[in-house]
């Protein structure tokens, strides 16, 4: 259903002005510069639907992580790959995060086929938590960062 292909500019400028609704709103992009710039660092994919339209982006390597004191130890085990991924706002809550977490899963893989998979979610995002579960995500480790938020690791 979905595919990871390059990220490019223009994919890049349009990810950086999504805006997600309440309660979601803390992952809305701010569509400035240094936002397309990250999406440009070489750790991006964008994702595109069977129709070729953009549908999402994923993150991996360092860029997925959540860096802070909190979280140094988890990230020192270096036997996981780690991914974030992000839908198009008006695609979630549809049905399709799970095709997503498929696709960021095979993406990493066929880059590391021997890493275990790792990401990092915000505790207060049980939607997410549901899907990532459903995808055989198992819970590993829990810390709060330094924007006050509690996040989860989870591994498969």
């Amino acid at each position: 259903m979905f595919k990871a292909t390059e990220m490019t500019e223009e994919y890049a400028e349009a990810i950086s002005r999504w805006q997600y609704p309440a309660p979601y709103e803390i992952y809305s992009m701010k569509a400035d510069e240094e936002e397309i710039e990250q999406l440009m660092n070489g750790l991006h994919a964008a994702v595109l639907d069977e129709a070729g339209e953009l549908a999402g982006f994923l993150a991996f390597g360092w860029a997925a992580q959540v860096r802070g004191e909190a979280s140094e130890s988890i990230y020192k085990n270096e036997s996981f790959s780690d991914i974030a991924l992000g839908l198009k706002p008006e695609l979630c809550g549809k049905g399709l995060g799970f095709a997503l977490v498929k696709c960021a899963v095979a993406f990493i893989k066929e880059l590391f086929p021997e890493d275990g998979v790792r990401l990092t979610v915000r505790a207060d995002n049980p939607r997410a938590i549901q899907v990532y579960r459903r995808a055989g995500f198992s819970q590993s480790e829990t810390f709060h960062h330094e924007d006050g938020a509690a996040y989860i690791t989870m591994i498969l």
